[in-house]
């Protein structure tokens, strides 16, 4: 049976029964047909060929890469190397294996781990993603606004306290009083709170909230009612500088107060010094201007391990002084100027600097003061607090150095700061002997 299609201005009769054109060349149809063929060859080449081919090339490209770069850096360095403050696992001795135990393995894994090519770039990129898309992070709690808070410092370890290790902690400080007034020296202790105490408003909500009432409360109301020696509470200050001020107290990315913050701190210890003195001529009087810079990443930002790092814009001084620096009216003593550059353990050496007037101005100023402490007292120098004593020498922690800071103190010390950070206070306490 035969039926008419029109297509086109020509036209033709299909053989229903036979299921083709009649009045088209054979040729034609051999033509027609060998494209519809080479057409869909083609897309099923692509598809269940082509595709399979480049997903093949890929996944070798990912597995020989990678090898490549662990055994030669034929790419170099593509991002910043992730500082992981720890040593890489070292290449387990060969040994293991007569052991048959798979302590080798264990080992030879551990080793590869640490040293597989653009580890880095992989590392940074993982939790590039987790922070800019999820707003989180394995490190750092990723608060509001910017606010990052290290997962580390939430204050709890004085939390899980007793009340007798809460006893024992605060008697190191009036050991510490007593020790200090048979040398003819007394105690000034700085307690700092952490940022989340300060801001708990901007913490995550999977973050645990800082306690008003807990351990923490108790040990400042215990260090502020002793006469044997004097607290200058850190947290009264900024919670006072808070209601004045618009500016951040604590940097968003770093675990640090602001050199905005500091100087309240740095006018209330040349203050209460020079209340027990009887010197009220005597004050913090400086010429600073205040400014805003781009600042960071902090130590939380740096923990966050990105590929674009995180910065904020932080208030700061200008004209401010430089530790070591010139200066007209005395002379600085630094036995290692690394330590402007890092933190080290400082085994070996009784102090990081000093500052010492000249004599002719020493009855113009406080006696002698040592600070025993932590970072936060960087910004100290800064603002100008040497100016105001007759000398004034620093050590910073770890706590194993304090011994010899406190037997190498010099002779006409007067007053000694111990300052402490509260999420460190259990592990950074003075020492009980």
């Amino acid at each position: 049976m035969l039926k008419v299609v029109c297509k086109g201005s020509r036209p033709r009769f299909w053989d229903v029964d036979r299921g083709s054109r009649v009045n088209d060349p054979p040729q034609a149809l051999s033509a027609e047909v060998a494209a519809d063929y080479r057409a869909a060859t083609t897309r099923a080449g692509w598809s269940g060929g082509g595709l399979p081919a480049v997903f093949l090339a890929i996944v070798i490209l990912c597995l020989v890469l990678p090898l490549l770069q662990t055994l030669h850096p034929f790419f170099g360095t593509l991002v910043r190397p992730v500082d992981e403050r720890r040593t890489a696992n070292p290449f387990p001795s060969p040994g293991l294996l007569s052991h048959a135990t798979g302590d080798f393995a264990v080992g030879l894994n551990k080793w590869f781990d640490d040293r597989v090519g653009f580890r880095d770039l992989f590392i940074r990129t993982k939790n590039q993603i987790d922070y800019s898309i999820f707003s989180t992070s394995r490190k750092v709690y990723v608060g509001s606004n910017g606010w990052l808070f290290d997962r580390g410092d939430p204050g709890l370890a004085v939390e899980r306290l007793d009340a007798a290790g809460l006893a024992a902690l605060e008697e190191t400080f009036l050991a510490l009083a007593r020790r200090l007034h048979d040398k003819g020296v007394r105690l000034v202790v700085i307690g700092y709170p952490d940022k989340a105490r300060m801001y708990p408003a901007m913490l995550p909500a999977d973050a645990p909230l800082p306690s008003r009432s807990g351990n923490a409360e108790k040990l400042r109301q215990f260090l502020s009612r002793q006469s044997a020696l004097t607290f200058i509470d850190a947290e009264e200050i900024f919670r006072q500088e808070a209601s004045t001020t618009t500016n951040a107290l604590y940097f968003k990315t770093d675990l640090h107060a602001t050199e905005v913050a500091q100087l309240p701190v740095v006018k209330e210890i040349i203050a209460r010094i020079a209340g027990v003195e009887d010197r009220s001529d005597i004050r913090w009087d400086e010429k600073f201007e205040r400014g805003v810079q781009k600042w960071g990443p902090g130590s939380d930002g740096r923990s966050l391990s990105l590929l674009v790092p995180v910065h904020e814009n932080a208030p700061y001084f200008k004209g401010t002084y430089t530790i070591g620096g010139d200066e007209p009216d005395g002379s600085w003593n630094m036995p290692d100027r690394r330590v402007l550059d890092s933190a080290d353990d400082g085994v070996g050496r009784p102090f990081d600097w000093e500052f010492r007037s000249h004599p002719e101005l020493c009855k113009q100023r406080l006696p002698g003061m040592v600070i025993f402490g932590n970072s936060f007292s960087d910004y100290y120098w800064p603002l100008g607090l040497h100016r105001y004593f007759c000398f004034i020498r620093r050590a910073r922690d770890p706590i194993s150095r304090f011994p010899l800071f406190f037997d190498t103190m010099p002779d006409a010390t007067k007053y000694f700061i111990y300052e402490y950070y509260l999420p460190w206070v259990t592990v950074h306490s003075p020492p009980s002997n």
